[in-house]
């Protein structure tokens, strides 16, 4: 199969919204799990028309819940797969920002948010965005609007001078493969602070009202596979396959889970504080590494 990796971001593809997320929507009994293909054949299973098949897999390369050479489901998937609806909506929305950050780039640009923009205007930031082919951009339009109606964006700041939002906004599970996701690129301090950002949701969610005992096994899954990436992200290496989602524990002290999770949310803060110095991130990754090792140990049961 072509190596489809090199050009995915000025490829989203343009296939029905509802069919790009049906197989989400449907997973509950888990028939796509990380490292399973992409097929037409399995996109079929889950309703999906053959002929919106193919584009449902480009548009996946680009949004990344398959990776780009072999068409391997990823952690992208996985983490949305076990995400609540609340989850599902912002970690969509980030992912979105991430695969369409050229799009949100010239929003930004232009001052715009996604709620005042007239159909030119989305014309004109296809175009410049390049993607291809060019004479199916306004159907690519429709997709994004389609995606877009059903997640949910964090308040929408215009870019400052110096920062970064490609590649950084929801770096969660890039492709599934932290060598994949950061090919071509030094990892920074902002792809960490992105999967934080999302291991904090996590935390929040655990703390809000309508949270059951019944959601702890999806939880814990999905804090699992961004602890693994963010591993690999950190080391520079590629995670194992598995993301250790079979070797978790069949019951941990969720209560253990959340302190882990609020070191993470201290560090977090750390990193975004006004007094912050560059000569703080070599301590400042170690102090993520020694807690990620923590955290996976407890989902383990090894603690």
């Amino acid at each position: 199969m072509p190596d489809y990796t090199g050009y995915a971001r000025t490829r989203p593809g343009y296939s029905p919204a509802t069919a790009t997320l049906k197989p989400l929507r449907d997973n509950a009994s888990r028939q796509l799990s990380i490292g399973d293909k992409g097929t037409a054949r399995r996109l079929e299973d889950f309703g999906i028309s053959s002929s919106d098949a193919y584009e449902v897999r480009i548009a996946w390369r680009h949004l990344q819940f398959v990776n780009g050479h072999d068409d391997c489901v990823t952690g992208v998937y996985e983490g949305l797969a076990h995400a609540s609806d609340n989850e599902f909506k912002l970690l969509l929305g980030k992912i979105l920002k991430s695969a369409y950050s050229d799009v949100f780039d010239r929003l930004a640009e232009r001052g715009v948010d996604l709620d005042h923009v007239t159909q030119q205007e989305w014309r004109d930031i296809f175009r410049d965005c390049q993607y291809e082919p060019a004479n199916m951009q306004a159907k690519m339009i429709t997709l994004f609007k389609g995606l877009c109606r059903e997640a949910v964006f964090e308040p929408y700041i215009p870019q400052e001078p110096g920062q970064q939002i490609t590649g950084t906004q929801s770096q969660i599970a890039r492709g599934g493969e932290a060598s994949t996701a950061l090919e071509g690129r030094i990892p920074d301090d902002s792809m960490v602070v992105a999967y934080l950002d999302v291991l904090e949701v996590f935390r929040q969610h655990s703390k809000s009202l309508d949270w059951t005992e019944a959601e702890s096994s999806s939880w814990r899954k999905a804090i699992t596979a961004n602890v693994y990436l963010l591993q690999g992200l950190l080391e520079g290496a590629e995670p194992a396959p598995s993301l250790g989602l079979n070797s978790l524990s069949p019951k941990q002290d969720d209560s253990k889970i959340e302190e882990c999770l609020y070191m993470f949310e201290v560090l977090r803060k750390r990193r975004k504080s006004p007094d912050w110095t560059e000569a703080e991130s070599p301590s400042w990754r170690k102090a993520i590494a020694a807690s990620v090792n923590s955290l996976q140990r407890l989902l383990k049961g090894k603690e």
